[in-house]
Parts: structure tokens; C-alpha cells; sequence
């Protein structure tokens, strides 16, 4: 089977290159197209609950505000650095998409919006708390409609 539509999920960072080259090298092997996707993941701001312990989600208008101006800049940054890493390997603008939300979910509507036929994600050992939370490449790979592949970033070079 010959892939038509690679999507890769990655972060603007070390590993996004190493993730990259990656895909770019199977969608030239496979003269596929290369679409690039980085989701940005913004934290519900949290208050006190009146009545005493725990938190819960919201908070007042300037907190809210704050939020929006906080994602904002998260977006305008993690444009500026995908679109930068994505130019390296020679992949257009409009083959770039930055969203907000969480990343299993985000990487798999955008896998279907797209028509990709093989998503490629990174994977890393879990350490600590993320142990117990970050589990972005096995959600994509239990829950997508396509093929995933998962590349190993601990100790990878290009």
C-alpha cells in the first residue's frame, strides 16, 4: 500500500526535527503529500472554590482575559517556530496547521479533515507524573481510522 497523505504531529522543538525528517523521508518514498500539524494545549484556568477546598474551573474576567492573551501568544509562537521548522524541510505554509485543543483528539480530527491515510507521531519513554497523563501517541493509535506510525525520539538522532 502506497501512503497519499502523511500527517505529521509534531512539536517545534528538537524532537519536531527528528520527527520530520522522519515523515518527509517516507512521503518522498512513497510520493506522498506531507501536511504538518502542531496542537497547542491550554490549561482551563483554575479558582478556589467559596465554599473551601479544591478548585474549580473559570475564574473572574481579568483571569479570563489573561487566558485568552496567554493563548494567543502561545499560538503566534508556536506558529513562528513550526512554520520556521517546517521551511527547513521545505514544506509550505499552507501545508502547516496550528490548533488548540487537546492532542490525541486535535491530531485525529485533523488526520480526518485532511484525508491522510498515515499519521506520524512521536513517542518517548513516560516518566514521573506524565507516567500517569501524557499518553498522546497510544490515544492516536487506539482511536484513529488510519494507520499511525509512532517514532521513538529518546536517543534518536536524524
Amino acid at each position: 500500500m502506497a501512503y497519499q497523505h502523511i500527517l505529521a504531529a509534531v512539536a517545534p522543538f528538537e524532537d519536531g526535527e527528528i520527527l520530520l525528517s522522519r515523515a518527509q523521508a517516507l512521503a518522498s518514498a512513497f510520493g506522498a503529500k506531507l501536511s504538518v500539524l502542531h496542537v497547542v494545549e491550554v490549561a482551563v484556568p483554575m479558582t478556589p472554590f467559596v465554599g473551601g477546598g479544591g478548585l474549580a474551573s473559570g475564574g473572574d474576567d481579568l483571569g479570563m482575559i489573561n487566558q485568552v492573551e496567554m493563548t494567543d501568544s502561545l499560538l503566534q509562537g508556536a506558529r513562528e517556530r513550526i512554520e520556521s521548522l517546517s521551511k527547513k524541510f521545505g514544506i509550505s505554509p499552507q501545508d502547516v496547521r496550528i490548533r488548540v485543543g487537546g492532542h490525541a483528539a486535535e491530531i485525529i480530527a485533523a488526520a480526518e479533515e485532511f484525508g491522510a491515510d498515515l499519521i506520524v507521531v512521536g513517542h518517548q519513554p513516560h516518566r514521573g507524573w506524565s507516567a500517569l497523563f501524557s499518553h498522546t501517541e497510544e490515544n492516536v493509535v487506539h482511536r484513529a481510522r488510519c494507520d499511525v506510525l509512532s517514532i521513538a525520539l529518546e536517543g534518536s538522532s536524524t
